[in-house]
């Protein structure tokens, strides 16, 4: 049986809202973001991986409205 990874992590390239995903960190939900969105072959790429930060999720769920400082 698969465990389910932890946290519930906002995801966002400059700024913006791509998406959400599940991770034991925040390092580890942006590589299953990339991996979702096809772009596996780039998740050792360090100027790519660099323009995505993630968050925790507030109560589970994350919106796209929320501002980044």
């Amino acid at each position: 049986m698969r465990t389910i990874k932890k946290e519930l992590y906002a995801i966002y390239k400059d700024k913006n809202h791509m998406g959400n995903e599940r991770g034991d960190s925040k390092e580890d939900a942006i590589k299953s973001y990339l991996i979702a969105a096809d772009l596996e072959d780039y998740i050792y790429n360090i100027e790519l991986t660099n323009q995505y930060t993630a968050v925790i999720a507030i109560n589970g769920i994350h919106h796209y409205t929320i501002k980044l400082h």
